[in-house]
């Protein structure tokens, strides 16, 4: 009837990488994270949190934002490398509560800069008029 289905290689299996849900980043076990940021989810679930996505040697990684950690994440694109550091815990002088802190870092994407001088302007031929009878 049909062709026997081929069997994977080892090789071909481990360029598959599963779609669902993404292992969170465990700042207590792994105090340093860095790689680079892929996306930023915003208003998730019921304390309408951001969520970020960073792939780290290859896989991909969330990390649930905070307070401190939002603040030094504003200014960070997609595509950027960030390396952040846990730093512990601390009580907040202001609130009294323990805050997680943490230090950011970035290496920002290189992007190209294109100058309107290095953009050829293609000018289009007009059609030729219809005549009106």
């Amino acid at each position: 009837m049909g062709k026997e289905p081929t069997k994977n290689t080892k090789n071909q299996e481990e360029e598959w990488q599963e779609i669902g849900n993404l292992p969170i980043w465990d700042f207590e076990e792994n105090k340093i994270l860095i790689g680079t940021l892929e996306k930023i989810e915003t208003d998730i679930g019921p304390n309408k949190s951001i969520l970020y996505t960073f792939r780290v040697q290859g896989d991909l990684f969330k990390v649930w934002g905070s307070t401190v950690l939002d603040q030094r994440l504003m200014m960070i694109n997609i595509g950027d490398e960030v390396k952040i550091v846990y730093q512990g815990k601390q009580k907040s002088p202001i609130t009294g509560r323990t805050v997680k802190v943490y230090k950011v870092y970035s290496k920002p994407k290189k992007r190209i800069e294109i100058s309107n001088e290095e953009i050829p302007v293609i000018e289009e031929e007009e059609p030729p008029e219809e005549e009106v009878n």
